[in-house]
């Protein structure tokens, strides 16, 4: 092979390894959110009741309530998250998330396939006791990020859940496994957060535990979520340190 063709064959090789895909985790269509549903991994967790169930049955307790308003005040609605009545606030675990608007009727539900918690393992912060992220896209609308439980000594990754509230109306956007690659700021302009969905052969065989390197990461695919005008996006890539968002 001559110097010429081998130059090229290189220029394209570290072109390909480095390259990068990304698409909308959404779309707006006259104002309602259409889900890319290639990212909702996980049906909806048999624990989790229907709608026509009582938002908070007797045998379970409620964590913590908050309230969230739109950008432009014109759409409140609050978040309880649920969880069974032995559990307290030194776990930072619960069931559930319920979002009613403000005449109590139910918006949206969901639970945890194995439980969920705090951002600390997205932010890598154990200080960290946020129970649910928030991402602004509009005036009328948001995004909502809540966190599954996670064990450092399983094959397993923690679920990730994003809604869209906008005007009131939730939609679900990703289900799926997520283990962050490396520790997150949320209130960093623009946002995003890289994470990998593939939990395999990370073990290390001597602790047992998640062995998160850059040579075991070396050949996997990796993703970016992030904020784009009104849209959440998410490009992977496979080599390099992926996309430059401005």
């Amino acid at each position: 092979m001559n110097k010429k063709l081998l130059s090229s064959f290189v220029a394209a090789f570290i072109l390909a390894s480095t390259c990068f895909a990304q698409e909308n985790l959404f779309n707006w269509n006259n104002g309602s959110v259409i889900p890319n549903t290639s990212y909702i991994k996980y049906n909806e967790p048999k624990q989790s009741r229907n709608s026509q169930s009582p938002i908070i049955a007797a045998t379970d307790k409620i964590l913590h309530t908050y309230t969230l308003s739109s950008k432009n005040g014109q759409y409140d609605c609050s978040i309880q998250l649920v969880c069974d009545r032995n559990v307290t606030e030194e776990n930072k675990y619960y069931r559930e998330f319920v979002i009613t608007a403000n005449n109590g009727s139910l918006i949206y539900r969901r639970s945890g396939w194995a439980g969920l918690t705090t951002t600390k393992w997205w932010s890598q912060n154990f200080s960290d006791n946020n129970y649910y992220r928030r991402i602004d896209l509009n005036n009328d609308s948001y995004a909502l990020l809540f966190a599954g439980n996670q064990s450092d000594w399983e094959e397993l990754f923690g679920e990730m859940i994003i809604v869209i509230i906008s005007k009131n109306v939730a939609t679900l956007v990703y289900d799926g496994p997520a283990k962050v690659i490396s520790s997150t700021d949320f209130n960093q302009t623009p946002f995003s957060m890289d994470f990998i969905t593939d939990a395999t052969n990370l073990i290390d065989t001597e602790t047992g535990l998640f062995d998160i390197t850059p040579n075991k990461l070396a050949g996997r695919t990796k993703y970016r979520l992030y904020k784009d005008g009104d849209v959440l996006k998410i490009a992977s890539w496979v080599n390099g340190n992926g996309p430059s968002l401005n």
